[in-house]
């Protein structure tokens, strides 16, 4: 059983095996549609797969697709595990087994310091990846909005749609200029390379990007939101006002009976705004997550933590079982040796103490004189962006 990365001459043969993956009986289809960022006909695009062959068919193959992140101002490199497919005629002869072992090496050799990817719990459980992480999710119907705003409820002001959208063409670069400039102003963003590359990544999943301007015709935001629905996959704006004028009047402007979407906990003012009106609010794990590097990582998502929330004195460690031990202290996260360590945990479950999405009293017992620090200091918020997943 030969594992071998790909190059740029088996652009087609992969993209045939995806197909074979994934189609699941739609006619047309094709997964060039579905991820067009990850599709480059070049070495370097093609060399992020690992793959078995069968002859000159590919007979499986996984991608790892490192994607430089900045997290409140610290570099995280993140990486997806992603495209990860069996011909039909190949499957339970251990090939995909053999290939994600190779791909945990291969996160290793890039220096990753968490890896996502999407797919069964238990799947992946024994490759570390664990469900972690904060999602906020609201569904907000033209009901809620016309019944907040009625006057009859005692509510100041009248809702009244001020933008106006249109769909965002791969040619148009002062649109796309934009949205890349409101994305890289987020507080977490991921280097998405070029205009190109970013229509791509909007596109992902076949959705669409939308620009939202106001009346003077001056962009206010954009949107990519799920096909023929009122799901919106992503949302960036000038501001946490006009991203929440921008959710209400897309759902007007498409003539939507509701629209859903989702937040990062450090959203806290469109957290505030939707809040208050949405139909339904639920929290959900962000993805499944393999954390490498914890004290990295954690040190990160602190200093996100830290924009929004108060930081706690006090102190404590932790030891991931077979991984490193850290340490909270003097409001820090770091790695550290020769410490008896407060908590003792598998690095499944200290993902899930560490980021959530319950209370780490979920997790574990807590030792009486930590838990007045550890609950007031986790979960941490890690998150990550739909449209962001390859």
């Amino acid at each position: 059983m030969k594992i071998e990365k790909l190059t740029a001459s088996d652009f087609d043969g992969l993209l045939d095996t995806l197909n074979a993956c994934f189609a699941r009986g739609q006619e047309g289809y094709t997964f060039l549609d579905t991820l067009p960022a990850m599709w480059r006909h070049d070495d370097t695009a093609m060399g992020r797969h690992v793959a078995i062959r069968d002859g000159e068919r590919i007979a499986a193959a996984v991608g790892i697709y490192p994607l430089p992140t900045r997290v409140a101002g610290h570099d995280v490199l993140f990486a997806t595990v992603g495209n990860v497919g069996t011909r039909p005629e190949y499957r339970n002869s251990g090939y995909m087994k053999a290939l994600m072992t190779e791909s945990m090496e291969e996160l290793k050799r890039l220096g990753a310091d968490v890896a996502r990817l999407g797919g069964m719990r238990q799947r992946y459980n024994r490759y570390g990846f664990e469900k972690a992480g904060q999602n906020f999710c609201f569904t907000i119907s033209a009901k809620n909005v016309r019944d907040y705003y009625d006057s009859s409820l005692g509510h100041e002001g009248e809702y009244t749609p001020k933008l106006s959208f249109r769909p965002i063409s791969r040619d148009d670069n002062a649109a796309l200029s934009f949205a890349q400039t409101v994305y890289a102003n987020a507080p977490q963003h991921t280097d998405r390379g070029d205009n190109q590359r970013f229509f791509d990544v909007t596109h992902a999943w076949k959705c669409t990007p939308w620009l939202a301007t106001f009346a003077d015709g001056m962009p206010a935001g954009f949107l990519s939101n799920y096909p023929n629905s009122g799901r919106i996959t992503e949302h960036y704006a000038l501001s946490p006002a006009v991203d929440y004028q921008m959710l209400l009047d897309w759902m007007a402007f498409m003539k939507f009976d509701s629209v859903t979407f989702g937040t990062a906990p450090w959203d806290v003012e469109l957290n505030r705004k939707a809040g208050k009106i949405a139909e339904t609010v639920s929290v959900a794990t962000a993805d499944n997550f393999k954390i490498v590097h914890f004290a990295k990582v954690a040190m990160a998502m602190l200093a996100m933590k830290a924009t929004y929330a108060a930081i706690p004195d006090g102190q404590f460690s932790l030891a991931i079982n077979g991984g490193e031990t850290i340490q909270y202290k003097d409001g820090m996260f770091k790695a550290v040796e020769g410490v008896t360590a407060d908590l003792s945990l598998n690095n499944l479950d200290a993902t899930r103490f560490l980021f959530g999405p319950l209370p780490p009293s979920s997790v574990c017992d807590i030792p009486a004189p930590i838990r007045p620090v550890v609950e007031a200091l986790l979960p941490l918020p890690l998150w990550w962006n739909y449209q962001d997943r390859v």
